[in-house]
């Protein structure tokens, strides 16, 4: 059952054919964050996802199935290493102008929104 047949079955449950009362987008918002309180209450749904990397891309789109990311790792075998969550908001706090200033060589931490997943590089003034 895909999430538009959850919604629907959601409104047929509460005798809401049309979406007036219970709206496309909070049936969808409902229904992520019960799903996400089951992975995080019984660790289910979770799979590994292998994102190939290219050079100069700063970002990546997940398919719509992943929901959360739990960690981050970049190289292979004894070079992989893990890195580090953040946030935009709070590489804004650090560097206002950090998506401009990214520098080059390996990301040492990620950041997700929505379903994009991107890599920075920390440096250090």
């Amino acid at each position: 059952m895909n999430r538009s047949e959850m919604a629907t079955a959601l409104r047929r449950y509460l005798n809401e054919l049309g979406a007036g009362y219970v709206g496309t987008t909070h049936a969808y918002d409902a229904l992520k964050d019960a799903a996400e309180q089951l992975n995080r209450d019984a660790n289910f749904n979770r799979a590994n996802v292998v994102q190939t990397l290219s050079g100069g891309v700063q970002e990546y789109t997940f398919p719509g199935t992943v929901m959360d990311v739990y960690r981050v790792r970049i190289g292979a075998g004894t070079d992989r290493q893990r890195l580090k969550p953040t946030s935009a908001a709070a590489s804004d706090v650090v560097d206002g102008d950090w998506e401009a200033n990214m520098g080059s060589g390996t990301p040492t931490e990620y950041y997700t929104d929505g379903n994009t997943l991107g890599g920075r590089r920390m440096i250090y003034a």
